[in-house]
């Protein structure tokens, strides 16, 4: 027994060094990387203190150009739409839009938010009218929030009725028009045409969705009523009444003529004389009047006794006398 407890003495001791030994060099180890992460790391080009990464002055550059370009893709297009008017788009902001048109619209940014407040002004939709086989005529207006849904679908139903709406040229042009300016009259021409285009697409695609059923569309404005309607009349923005059927017709229609109503005799009020007219005419009848006494004393002394020859009445008194003596 006693050379047993000898023996597992001597392997606890010849044991002891060795986990002794391996404690050390792990707590050694970590000890050196606690000091080596305690001191300060060589700075790069491409790192901070952090370890983060720092861009270089170029791609800085090329990053806020980026952001600036998309920005502008987002302002012109409402601005744009803005500022179109009757006598056409703005030059400057036609100008600043056309290298991003293409961006914007690949990315359907080019829309001018006109729907929104604070003078959202009417909406547009167009009704479609679809002819079944038992010749039933089935009407349906787009968009529609009860048939397009979700929202989103009814927002991109909403901006095709908005955008047949923008693009509407009425027939023509008149006559007149194209003999004094040939060149607006082709422009016009062509917008007519584009709007049929854009007409016609949206006939064959509802031509498509109804297996070939005869389509019909008309364009619908939707007003918005006023505020005496709103508060007083109690009218509701669903009320059949704001909902008003646009007409696709030519301007060259000679205007309605309206009869003239009946002559009748005005009697003219007399005209007032000007302060300047009356005074000159005071001062004609004063001239006058002074006229008429420097006159009167001359003709008195021609006829006066003293000068030899007979006064008009003593003349008239003597020709009785001389006619009865004859």
């Amino acid at each position: 027994m006693a050379k047993k407890k000898r023996s597992s003495r001597n392997r606890s001791k010849q044991r002891m060094p060795d986990t002794t030994e391996s404690d050390i060099t792990e707590s050694a180890a970590t000890v050196c990387e606690d000091i080596q992460s305690s001191q300060p790391q060589a700075m790069s080009p491409e790192h901070g203190q952090s370890g983060t990464l720092v861009l270089s002055r170029n791609v800085k550059l090329g990053l806020s150009l980026v952001i600036i370009v998309h920005l502008l893709a987002v302002v012109l297009p409402p601005l744009a739409f803005q500022t179109n008017g009757q006598l056409g788009q703005s030059s400057a902001v036609a100008t600043a839009m056309r290298p991003l048109a293409a961006y914007a619209q690949s990315l359907y940014l080019d829309r001018g938010y006109a729907f929104f407040a604070p003078d959202p002004g009417p909406s547009h939709l167009f009704q479609a009218a679809i002819t079944q086989p038992n010749g039933e005529i089935v009407e349906t207006l787009f968009p529609d929030k009860e048939q397009q849904w979700p929202r989103l679908n009814y927002h991109r139903h909403f901006m095709l009725s908005e955008f047949l709406n923008e693009v509407y040229c009425p027939p023509g042009p008149p006559a007149d028009f194209v003999r004094s300016d040939p060149e607006a009259a082709k422009e016009w021409v062509r917008l007519r045409r584009r709007y049929e285009d854009v007409r016609q697409s949206v006939v064959d695609h509802l031509r498509s969705v109804n297996n070939g059923a005869p389509v019909a569309i008309r364009r619908i404005e939707h007003v918005i009523p006023n505020h005496v309607e709103f508060q007083e009349l109690d009218v509701d923005l669903s009320d059949p009444r704001l909902y008003m059927v646009m007409s696709d017709t030519a301007l060259d229609r000679p205007p309605e003529t309206v009869p003239a109503p009946p002559a009748t005799e005005e009697l003219k009020a007399p005209e007032e004389k000007k302060p300047a007219q009356e005074n000159m005419a005071q001062e004609n009848m004063a001239q006058e009047n002074m006229a008429q006494e420097n006159m009167a004393p001359a003709a008195s002394e021609e006829n006066s006794p003293e000068s030899g020859e007979p006064s008009k009445d003593d003349a008239e008194d003597d020709a009785p006398q001389e006619a009865s003596s004859s």
